[in-house]
């Protein structure tokens, strides 16, 4: 039997994946709680509560695995509107169950507030299984656990599909040796938990994991992982021995890759990821307070910039039209994405404008790419910029690298040059820190 503190920390989760003690932890939040309790409806994430969910999940606590029992562990918070009555609950439908219950927001706290380092680097010495929706698939990308086992389910209610998803999961440990497994897939994981137990859980580790993988692959699906500087805490429990501004770098590269295959919007190649970085590195550089930007779009460039400086303020202006690379309306999904930075964009021709609101430490331009477009917006920038303008697309057309040539030739003290992406776009930089024109 193990013995935790109460409540258990990282480092003792940490400690038995290093040791391969086997054990098993489901979760049950006031979701699983709803549910028990006969509630009609659904959680916050569209599962429904169904008779038949309903009726699994009391049986994973009133019939709770006897052959390896010390090491099946469960985790609950059902938050203080059902504190009561889960209480009452309990003591009224299971006998000697105090044991068995942890606090449920070990994990889940920790990966907020950046000290999920010690599980993540044990995940990273284990052969690791994910159970959950597609989108975790793309978890081994940037580092964060070596994935060597992927097990997809639906997105919501699979519970429908259990026992199919119990045989795909048992087949797959067994190929592949595998010693952890993950599971991201609400409500059923305590079912799956449950079951998966009196099978393979002497040699297996079964750990709900719930929504704590998706900040790695760009979805803030929970008010902790809607901070500003929710990279920054990710970073940090990444901890992988790279930089924490690498790390941090990546894993917005992930969150852009994720935003584009939401929004089939072309294929996040190598092009495109050394393009977005050399965004932000200069900002990186630059550490602007306030950013402003002529041509929005999606808001990758955006995102990317403010991943470099989460505390900046931001302020777009976009056409709004389909000329130069943009599309009709993709603006508000740039809203969407940039929200936790909480962005002001507004709809104009950049042509128009003879002025800015503010002044701004840092004007990133990448609106009208013809010649006078772009050196109109260059001109109107070096009115309002105080430490960098930065204007795309310098290799890869003629009329922009016309005008910022033009417009370097012009500054005599002001420091100019070209952020390389390896010869595709490259982007032009005005460093005006030691220059205010």
């Amino acid at each position: 039997m193990i013995t935790l503190s109460t409540p258990p920390t990282v480092q003792e989760y940490a400690d038995l994946i290093d040791r391969s003690v086997p054990f098993s932890l489901a979760n049950y939040g006031d979701g699983e709680w709803q549910c028990i309790l006969g509630r009609q409806g659904a959680n916050a994430q569209g599962g429904e509560y169904t008779p038949e969910l309903r009726e699994a999940l009391v049986q994973t606590l009133k019939q709770p695995p006897a052959a390896f029992e010390g090491n099946y562990l469960y985790g609950t918070n059902p938050g203080k509107k059902l504190d009561e009555e889960v209480t009452g609950w309990r003591v009224a439908n299971l006998a000697c169950d105090d044991n068995r219950w942890v606090w449920k927001e070990t994990l889940s706290a920790a990966n907020v507030n950046g000290k999920l380092g010690p599980l993540l680097k044990a995940l990273r010495r284990r052969r690791v299984m994910i159970v959950g929706p597609e989108h975790l698939a793309y978890l081994g990308e940037r580092n964060v656990i070596h994935l060597n086992s992927f097990v997809q389910v639906p997105d919501k209610n699979c519970f429908t599909d259990i026992d199919a998803i119990i045989v795909a999961i048992v087949a797959e440990a067994r190929a592949k040796r595998i010693k952890v497994i993950c599971f991201s897939c609400g409500m059923a994981a305590k079912v799956m938990i449950h079951r998966l137990y009196q099978i393979i859980g002497d040699t297996t580790i079964l750990l709900d994991m719930g929504a704590c993988w998706d900040p790695y692959v760009g979805r803030l699906s929970r008010k902790g992982y809607r901070k500003r500087d929710v990279l920054d805490r990710m970073a940090r429990n990444v901890d992988d021995g790279r930089e924490q501004d690498e790390i941090v770098l990546d894993l917005a590269l992930g969150h852009v890759a994720a935003r584009k295959r939401q929004l089939n919007d072309g294929p996040m190649d190598a092009r495109f990821e050394r393009a977005f970085s050399t965004r932000y590195m200069a900002v990186r550089e630059f550490q602007p307070e306030s950013i402003c930007e002529i041509g929005v779009r999606g808001g990758y460039y955006a995102y990317m910039m403010l991943a470099a400086a989460p505390h900046a303020s931001y302020y777009g202006i976009d056409k709004n039209l389909g000329d130069w690379g943009g599309k009709i309306d993709f603006y508000k999904h740039a809203q969407v994405f940039l929200g936790r930075f909480e962005p002001e964009i507004v709809i104009a021709d950049s042509q128009e404008l003879e002025q800015l609101p503010r002044y701004f430490d840092l004007i990133h331009i990448d609106g009208d790419h013809s010649y006078e477009g772009c050196k109109h917006d260059i001109v109107l920038a070096m009115r309002y910029a105080a430490k960098a303008i930065v204007v795309d697309d310098y290799h890869n057309l003629k009329g922009v690298k016309q005008a910022c040539d033009e417009v370097a030739a012009g500054l005599e003290t002001t420091r100019t040059y070209v952020l390389d992406d390896g010869g595709w776009r490259g982007a032009f930089v005005f460093d005006l820190r030691e220059d205010r024109l």
